[in-house]
């Protein structure tokens, strides 16, 4: 969220080398927010398994 917020905010907390630069960088964000969303249930089952393999 924060990329979008400065990208809103007319670029003033994260340096860009073009106008449209926090905006990208958001929307790279987004997607990966959406493909960790999708992969839930594998990764908590990857997590559980480390944590059982452990005890």
């Amino acid at each position: 969220m924060r990329f979008f917020t400065d990208y809103l905010e007319g670029n003033v907390y994260f340096k860009v080398h073009y106008p449209e630069h926090n905006l990208a960088r958001a929307l790279v964000q987004f997607r990966l927010t959406e493909s960790i969303e999708s992969q839930e249930r594998a990764i908590g089952g990857i997590i559980q398994e480390l944590c059982d393999s452990e005890q």
